[in-house]
């Protein structure tokens, strides 16, 4: 008789305990599962920061040695010409200079014939920059960045979609450059405060547990 009074004491303890776990695990598990999307969530968001930051200081180094000295010029699907450095095809297109008196006189160099001397206004031929196999592949109008690549000489340097192209200029070069490393700051301070967050969550969550045990004499 004495040995089953004592465990009876202690069998009521451990139910205690058992229930006491019981009802925190739902608390740790919640808390976990915030940490862990937290973290998640600073993870994915950092990415996209980086991707955007990344593409705008490619963007910047592209544009680096046009500054002011570029056109934005409309073209015109003519046809399909092989391309010089794979088996697909670019698309021709033909368009008219910019009526601008500064390209007056100047080569203008289209990689598709001779080098030739043009005006403003003048209509040209120029090289589409996607590559592909059938007319289909290609977009009918595109906007054409018109560079100045030499002395006294311009060329195409990159088409897009109608409205994608801008002029490239000195705040234009220095605003990509500033947004990406923004961007790239950004990605690193994301992260960091995703990671910090769920740590303290996590803290909290194991004090509040601590916290829900009372000791008695």
């Amino acid at each position: 008789m004495t040995q089953d009074s004592s465990r009876e004491p202690n069998d009521e303890f451990f139910e205690l305990v058992d229930e006491d776990e019981e009802l925190n695990e739902p608390s740790d598990s919640r808390s976990r599962w915030l940490s862990a999307g937290l973290v998640l969530l600073s993870v994915l968001l950092a990415i996209l920061l980086c991707v955007l930051g990344i593409r705008a200081l490619n963007g910047a180094r592209e544009d680096e040695g046009f500054e002011d000295k570029t056109w934005v010029m409309s073209g015109r699907f003519v046809d399909l010409t092989p391309d010089l450095q794979t088996k697909s095809n670019v698309a021709k297109y033909s368009g008219s200079l910019p009526a601008d008196q500064a390209l007056n006189g100047v080569t203008f160099k289209s990689d598709l014939a001779d080098a030739k001397q043009v005006n403003g206004g003048q209509m040209v031929e120029f090289r589409g920059s996607q590559t592909g196999e059938t007319r289909n592949d290609f977009p009918q109008e595109v906007d054409a960045l018109l560079a100045e690549t030499g002395d006294q000489q311009v060329e195409v340097v990159r088409t897009g979609e109608p409205g994608s192209i801008n002029e490239v200029t000195s705040a234009s070069v220095r605003n990509a450059k500033i947004g990406g490393w923004a961007s790239l700051l950004g990605a690193v301070v994301v992260f960091a405060a995703g990671v910090t967050g769920a740590v303290m969550l996590n803290r909290r969550a194991r004090n509040a547990h601590y916290d829900d045990f009372d000791f008695e004499d």
